[in-house]
């Protein structure tokens, strides 16, 4: 109240009538007193004294009263001037204020419902110069609802209690937007009331900075304890020289704590120490050398956790004075491309056996031409030398020779699984006892040989010959792998197993199992990945072709089965077969008979590339009294059978010759004769299923290497009942 009365006094002095007003009026005064007092001692002293001093004070009158009035008006311009200066230092203190800061400050009287701002308000809130805020309530209006209880509480508390204080608030703006605002204060006393001297800052940018900032760190904790993968932060602890002694952790999310499977909190404040397996796996050595570098590390480790070895993935890097990890379990992974690999493995093993089984197989084909031409010409030499014996007994030689080879090449066939096998129903327990009759003299005393039969009488649809060979190979295989000195053991067994069969019915149980163990040398996993190879062997040069593993698996394979080799070194070998059981309806059994071969007067036109099997095969024929033309190449016989189609009774054709098969060979001759019956003959049938012959029709199949017989037989079916027959 002071200030006001005096800053209203000094802004009147501030204009010169009202200071020579207010000096005359105080003159005036003054002289009316000084002449009541003068006149009051002379009527005193002139009552008691009467003298010529009284006429001296009478004329000095006017002299004192100039005198004083002089110095009265001096002393109160002083004051003025003081007065002045002290309102303009506090005026330019406002001015440099408000002009080196945005603030926006502020005198509020509360008494008399008044704010004098400080600073452009104006700007700071957009308004108008006709607008001031100088009521407190039009300043109030101006305050967020939800801010204005709040505010005024702390404005009223600081009134009441004189202490300084500090508000945050949202006030809006001209333009409809909220703006953030930071009010300090302070009462200010002056006689029995108060007055509140503040600024206002606009915190607006600091207010949103500090929103996005919270908004991320919530963010950033959610993401942390939702996160897939495991997220801990360690400390680096130093010792006083500023050596790393030890790691303890700040922070692990939840998912930290569930692929270590430890309870909830239970890294927070522990060493990296603590972590299961964590010292076994190197992990406090990577720690010290990412600190010491600052480098990442991107490892992968094996943590034993519960008695199981866990896979992990880490990113180990450095924050600052921090070690953050970054832990994946990974060990559904790491299974799942063991898996992915062996599989891959596995894969490329049949793909390595089916392309050299095609390779063999096409060997084969050439191996049939050249066979069938030495058991032709065998043939025709016998004929001729009816009444020469030794030449006889030289020619059976032959014979023999070219019958092992045959076997030879009907065993690469078996493996590239492209023979035709004589499959009947056999019984697989009665195979394996013969085998195992047939092994007992060849194996040493000292090897325990055993068979152990559970199948009921299960039976097969398989080829006998063919089993025989599979066990008689993989016993054989068992017995080189033992010691002879120290001998061991070869077991047998057989039972039903689950399955589907391939006979006529579908029975539950239907499958075989026969298991071949042995107490040999075993195999490393190098070699057990290639035992299935062809030409694949461990024997010395000279004491194995490495074909009987592979002909064994085509074998098996052919026979819609499976078989599974178990081995490490020293430690044995399991081999485990399965094949479908048979169940077959009651059928009448094939009657066997003489073996004849075919004699005619038909015409034939004979085609095949191989010109030495063509040619024994025309003289075999003519020998029968067929009448024949042979041909090597498919375009000329072709064009021979179309200039006359009627001169031939048959066409007799190998299946894979130059530029054209003898599938489509046949087809082009029936555009001229649509009835001609054909022969195919073939030792590498890829293509020529049951199904296609009769789609073709009035054509029959002979596989190569044929005998006399054999190719004869067909035409009882093709060209009717033979003329006369001879016993083969």
């Amino acid at each position: 109240m002071k200030e006001a009365k005096l800053h209203w006094f000094l802004q009147c002095w501030r204009t010169r009538q009202f200071r020579g007003l207010f000096c005359a009026c105080f003159g005036i005064l003054v002289v009316s007193v000084f002449l009541s007092a003068l006149l009051f001692l002379y009527h005193w002293y002139d009552h008691r004294h009467p003298s010529a001093l009284s006429v001296l004070l009478w004329a000095c009158a006017p002299l004192y009263l100039g005198v004083l009035a002089v110095l009265v008006v001096r002393f109160i311009s002083r004051l003025a001037n003081r007065a002045e200066s002290q309102l303009k230092a506090k005026e330019a203190l406002w001015s440099a204020a408000t002009m080196t800061t945005s603030d926006v400050m502020y005198e509020w009287f509360p008494n008399e419902d008044r704010i004098e701002w400080k600073g452009d308000l104006q700007r700071a809130l957009g308004l108008d110069h006709s607008e001031s805020l100088e009521a407190y309530q039009e300043w109030f209006r101006r305050v967020h609802p939800d801010d204005r209880e709040a505010a005024d509480k702390v404005l009223q508390e600081a009134l009441e209690r004189r202490v300084a204080f500090e508000v945050r608030y949202r006030i809006q703006h001209q333009d409809g937007s909220w703006r953030y605002w930071r009010e300090v204060g302070m009462p200010i006393p002056n006689d029995d009331t108060l007055h509140i001297v503040g600024a206002c800052t606009d915190v607006t940018d600091l207010e949103q900075s500090r929103r996005m900032l919270r908004d991320n760190e919530r963010r950033l904790r959610r993401l942390l304890r939702e996160a897939m993968g495991g997220i801990m932060v360690f400390e680096i602890v130093q010792d006083d020289k500023g050596l790393v002694t030890d790691f303890i952790c700040v922070l692990a999310n939840s998912a930290a704590e569930r692929e270590t499977r430890a309870v909830k909190g239970f890294f927070l404040g522990k060493s990296i120490r603590a972590i299961p397996g964590a010292e076994e796996a190197g992990l406090l050595t990577l720690f010290h050398a990412v600190a010491s570098s600052g480098q990442s590390r991107q490892v992968e480790k094996t943590i034993t956790i519960e008695g199981e070895q866990r896979w992990f993935d880490m990113a180990i890097f450095k924050l600052d004075d921090e070690i953050a990890v970054n832990l994946n379990d990974i060990t559904e992974e790491k299974r799942q491309a063991e898996q992915s690999q062996l599989l891959q493995a596995q894969v490329l093993q049949l793909q390595r056996v089916e392309t050299i089984g095609t390779l063999a197989g096409g060997i084969a084909h050439d191996f049939n031409n050249i066979i069938g031409g030495i058991l032709g010409w065998t043939e025709l030499a016998r004929r001729h030398a009816q009444e020469n014996v030794a030449a006889l007994k030289d020619l059976e030689h032959v014979l023999s020779g070219a019958e092992r080879a045959k076997d030879l090449v009907d065993q690469i066939l078996a493996f590239s699984r492209k023979s035709d096998a004589h499959k009947k129903p056999v019984e697989l327990a009665h195979c394996a006892r013969e085998a195992v009759h047939l092994l007992r003299p060849t194996i040493p005393s000292n090897v325990v040989l055993e068979f152990e039969d559970s199948s009921g009488g299960l039976e097969v649809f398989a080829d006998p010959g063919q089993l025989h060979q599979v066990i008689v190979n993989l016993c054989t295989n068992s017995a080189q792998a033992l010691d002879p000195d120290a001998g061991g053991y070869i077991k047998l067994s057989l039972c039903p197993v689950g399955g589907v069969s391939n006979g006529n019915q579908e029975q539950p149980g239907a499958g075989l199992r026969l298991v071949i163990e042995d107490s040999g040398c075993g195999m490393s996993p190098k070699t057990l990945q290639r035992v299935f190879e062809p030409f694949f062997t461990t024997k010395p040069a000279g004491e194995g072709t490495g074909l009987g593993m592979a002909v064994v698996h085509g074998i098996i394979s052919a026979h819609h089965g499976q078989i599974h080799i178990e081995s490490k070194l020293g430690e044995g070998t399991k081999i485990t077969i399965e094949l479908p059981g048979y169940f077959a309806v009651d059928e009448p059994e094939e009657d066997v008979s003489i073996v004849q071969v075919r004699q005619g007067e038909e015409s034939i036109l004979f085609v095949d590339d191989e010109s030495g099997l063509a040619q024994v095969s025309a003289k075999m024929l003519e020998l029968l009294g067929y009448k024949v033309e042979f041909f090597t190449r498919p375009a000329a016989a072709l064009e021979r059978f179309r200039s006359s189609p009627g001169d031939f009774d048959l066409i007799i054709t190998d299946q894979v010759m130059p530029g054209i098969t003898g599938y489509q060979l046949i087809e082009a001759a029936r555009t001229a004769r649509p009835d001609i019956p054909a022969i195919i003959t073939s030792g590498f049938n890829r293509t020529l299923t049951a199904h296609r012959l009769a789609e073709l029709g009035n054509v029959e199949l002979v596989l190569k290497p044929y005998s006399t017989s054999e190719l004869t037989r067909p035409m009882d079916e093709l060209c009717g009942e033979p003329a006369a027959a001879l016993t083969g």
